[in-house]
């Protein structure tokens, strides 16, 4: 079943079923009042671009919720973008500056989570992050984790998406990969991983890759042997989410419906895209869309525009959730109105009203968004139209998301199918169907349930098999007679429940609940084939095996298996296997009686073996037990295959490894703290050196006056530099890298400054300021010789830092430089050199600024004969002043690193031993 035309073909057919039964109705709100009373509510016409689901789309969410409410079990990818745009990159705005995409991943965990309680469901999830790569060490992002009763357990990992913003490319292709080995993982029960798999993949931009042209990346993606086309074809669904800004060239919103709902390289399409819009705000309502609507008003109003819905005393329990698909200002007060019009703004944690007790939970991550439990009292009455909207006087025209699900929890449940029973049918069969709450108790409605049935087979042809009402809450009979040829395929179940009405107000229609199991169905005297196990694929071959019922003979012809074939998915570098089984003919058939049970082993061989999905399809050759009639039935397998460590090599690299270990440990660590012991280079940095003086416990500025203080304007106006590796001039001071003798000792800055100074966290080697190799938004205090009060702060800040974050670093410079200039006087007073070791004579230090003496005035940003010319580059990201950069040299050699005069041919040792004549010497002897 993965040729793109049977499944289009199936779809098409289930949508207009749909249509026909009305099941695609939803409330419209205001429009409907005055209806009939005989008539239920009809769908919105009209919905905000950017805010709506495809049909298609629309449909591939209630398969997944179908799929989970037959198996009970889902397994769940989220891939979120990590790249610099979410937090301004390149002279543009941030796509999401304050971190949205961390709650409405948080919210979206939390709902499946409320989900799987609703079904008794155990849906795991797995968090992981792209951008220059695909990301999922479990240390960062966490583990597969079963949402119902452990989301919480994902709260850190999410919460670290917040940093996650500095990739240089949204490279989807690795991402793609990644996904596809990743469900291998997955947990099993049983051995065998959920039939419910899907990945939903967020992006704010388009495609770039370190390697190839924008063209080439986005051809790559939907490329035939693409990782996204084994995902599809070996049934994991794909979902899409885009947070597109207005202005983007190249916008990736046609490429991300493409891989959700589009050909894409091939394969059925079976995922939606949610368009998030440009507002952060709508990625909480685009995330929660993917959660599966089912017996439910979805819909997507205007702020101005009520929500109407009838509720009956058969139902007891209803839950609601609303949130603006923008960001508003002002208020935004969500109200509920019972049907004798009593009105209560949704903003206590608890309430009643209209007989109702209401439970509330709001957030101010968006204004007005709003999750409310509705409950009935046992012998309450809250028959009639309700009516759900906002109070928000600036925003009549905004959008708003609600969904309105009565009886959270309530199934389909089918006695043959559930609970693990057998997958293999007879066409002289019944399959008895009711509608059972969250308890598994049989439910009675008041209004209407129209419960239909049908069997889809692989070949995309549908067998109905007729619609009965289960409002009663008994179970009603569907028989199989009409499927008369054996085939495999799905029987798919769909209730359609409209609410009573009450008086003048017409009941609600609510969105479809429906299931799906997946069936191989026969002819009463040919054998019936049951669920067969995973196709995990770690070895050379593989053998599932498929339970077989009788009368009748079975077996399966060897055969070869391409990629590319009907129905096959194998990963890269794989081009084919090998299908056969001990029973391969009419000759060696496994035969067996009425009602008589076994195995029909299926082997797959790869002598090749990689990481990633893998499907097959093989033929099943089924003979009656009269041996007058057979065929065949192609019955899909699917799982993973994963490539094992070559033993050998791992041990010869263990062995090697712990030779090098115990031979030249030593050597070892100081090559790799050599390696690492650098100031990063990116992002640039805005340095100012500021004269200070401490007066009756305040720090104050002795160039302008007045209390410390430091502009935004003052920070992005000073030039831009960088680091070289193992020096950064910082406003005119040198910081250079100290490794130290010990191996085993993190690498850190020293400060190089005739005077004491002290760094931001109080450190200091010797008498100078000791600071991280990520100087970034630090500052050094710097005292002046023989002067207890005054002194200069050094303020490094990167070159990406907010205004915010720049007046953090200002406010805690003045509520702790004066306790940090007096620790600096009682600090000897000796001349530092590099590490804080007293300067040999003859070497450059740094000159004190004097604020009127422009040869060290701070714009002047160099230190005299050290090497280190002005600390300008080119034009900074913040639209500051751009500079020259003169010609390039390490720092004690004969040119300057920053275009300087040139130094004095000795630098200091990056081991904190002294400089020598053309160069430092790493080790310091």
């Amino acid at each position: 079943m993965t040729s793109t035309s049977p499944r289009r073909n199936r779809r098409n057919r289930a949508t207009r079923l749909a249509a026909a039964l009305g099941s695609g109705a939803l409330l419209a709100g205001a429009a409907l009042v005055g209806a009939p009373a005989a008539l239920a509510q009809d769908a919105p016409q009209d919905t905000p671009q950017g805010t709506g689901i495809s049909p298609d789309g629309q449909e591939s969410i209630n398969e997944l919720g179908s799929c989970i409410a037959a198996t009970k079990s889902a397994d769940i990818l989220l891939i979120l973008d990590q790249s610099a745009s979410l937090k301004g990159f390149d002279g543009k705005p941030p796509t999401d500056p304050d971190n949205i995409r961390v709650d409405a991943t948080r919210d979206l965990v939390k709902q499946l989570g409320t989900h799987a309680e609703d079904l008794g469901a155990n849906i795991n999830v797995k968090l992981a992050g792209f951008g220059e790569g695909y990301h999922n060490a479990t240390g960062d992002y966490g583990d597969w984790v079963s949402v119902g009763a452990h989301s919480g357990d994902l709260d850190k990992a999410i919460d670290g998406f917040g940093g996650r913003n500095t990739d240089m490319y949204t490279n989807y292709e690795d991402a793609l990969a990644g996904a596809s080995r990743e469900f291998a993982g997955a947990p099993t029960t049983d051995g065998r991983a959920s039939d419910c798999q899907a990945v939903l993949f967020f992006s704010d931009g388009k495609v770039t890759h370190p390697d190839k042209t924008n063209e080439q990346a986005v051809a790559d993606v939907c490329r035939p042997d693409s990782p996204l086309v084994s995902l599809r074809n070996s049934g994991v669904r794909f979902f899409t989410v885009g947070l597109i800004p207005e202005d983007e060239v190249d916008s990736p919103r046609e490429l991300l419906t493409e891989m959700a709902e589009g050909p894409c390289g091939g394969g059925d399409p079976n995922g939606a895209y949610f368009d998030a819009g440009t507002d952060p705000a709508g990625l909480l309502a685009a995330f929660r869309g993917f959660i599966p609507t089912a017996n439910s008003v979805d819909a997507t109003p205007s702020m101005s525009e009520p929500q109407r819905f009838t509720l009956d005393n058969s139902i007891d329990s209803v839950r609601l959730s609303a949130q603006p698909t923008t960001s508003i200002d002002g208020q935004v007060t969500p109200v509920l109105t019972a049907p004798g019009g009593e009105r209560v703004e949704l903003t206590a944690d608890t309430t009643e009203v209209g007989g109702a007790d209401v439970t509330v939970e709001t957030t101010d991550v968006v204004n007005g968004m709003v999750d409310a439990e509705l409950t009935l009292p046992e012998g309450g009455d809250w028959a009639g139209e309700w009516t759900f909207g906002y109070d928000a006087p600036t925003a009549p025209d905004d959008w708003y998301k609600v969904k309105v699900t009565l009886v959270p929890g309530l199934a389909v449940k089918v006695d043959e199918l559930s609970e693990g029973a057998a997958t293999g049918l007879k066409s002289d069969g019944q399959l008895h169907a009711s509608l059972v709450d969250a308890s598994g108790e049989p439910r009675r409605l008041d209004g209407e349930a129209e419960l239909t049935a049908e069997f889809v087979n692989g070949a995309g042809e549908t067998v109905d098999l007729g619609t009965q009402s289960a409002k009663d809450g008994t179970p009603v009979a569907f028989d199989l007679a009409p499927v008369q040829e054996a085939a495999s395929g799905e029987i798919n179940l769909r209730a359609v429940i409209t609410t009573r009405a009450a008086g003048d107000a017409p009941g609600t229609r609510l969105s479809p609940l429906s299931i799906t199991y997946p069936v191989t169905i026969t002819p009463v005297n040919m054998p019936t084939l049951g669920t067969p196990g995973a196709l995990d694929i770690d070895a050379e071959e593989t053998t599932v095996e498929i339970p077989v019922s009788g009368p009748g003979r079975v077996w399966v012809d060897p055969t070869t298996m391409a990629s590319g074939d009907e129905g096959v998915v194998l990963p890269d570098g794989v081009g084919s296997v090998e299908v056969s089984s001990e029973y391969s003919g009419a000759d060696n058939a496994l035969e067996l009686g009425a009602d008589e049970q076994g195995t029909l082993p299926v082997t797959v061989t790869s002598p090749d073996l990689a990481d990633g999905r893998v499907a097959v399809t093989p033929q099943v050759h089924l003979v009656s037990d009269d041996g007058a009639s057979e065929t065949d039935v192609a019955l899909p397998l699917k799982g993973n295959m994963s490539a094992p460590v070559n033993t050998g090599v791992f041990i010869g690299a263990l062995i090697g490894v712990l030779l090098a270990a115990i031979l030249i440990p030593l050597a070892v660590l100081y090559l790799m703290k050599l390696y690492t012991g650098r100031i990063p280079s990116s992002p640039g940095i805005h340095a100012v050196r500021i004269p200070v003086k401490v007066e009756n416990g305040r720090l104050l500025r002795t160039d302008k006056g007045g209390n410390f203080q430091v502009s935004y304007e003052e920070i992005t106006g000073a030039g831009r530099t960088v680091a070289s590796g193992r020096d950064v001039n910082l406003a005119g001071v040198p910081v250079h890298v100290k490794l130290g003798a010990n191996p085993l000792a993190a690498p850190y800055a020293v400060v190089d400054a005739p005077a004491p100074s002290i760094s931001d966290e109080g450190r200091q080697a010797g008498t100078a300021a000791r600071l991280p190799l990520a100087v970034h938004n630090h500052w050094v205090m710097l005292g002046t010789p023989g002067d207890p009060t005054t002194g200069e702060v050094v303020l490094a800040v990167d070159e990406f830092s907010t205004e915010g974050r720049v007046n953090d670093l200002t406010a805690a410079i003045a509520a702790n430089g004066p306790e940090l200039r007096e620790r600096l006087a009682a600090t000897p007073v000796e001349t530092p050199g590099q590490g804080g070791k007293p300067r040999r004579k003859g070497d450059p230090a740094a000159a004190p600024v004097n604020p009127a003496d422009p040869a060290t005035a701070p714009a002047d940003q160099s230190w005299p004969g050290s090497g280190f010319g002005p600390a300008t580059g080119g034009p900074t990201p913040f639209g500051g002043p751009a500079g020259n950069t003169g010609s390039s040299g390490a720092p004690g050699t004969s040119g300057g690193t920053w275009g300087s005069d040139p130094g004095n041919g000795s630098g200091p040792s990056p081991f904190g031993g002294p400089g020598t004549p053309g160069g430092p010497r790493p080790f310091g002897s």
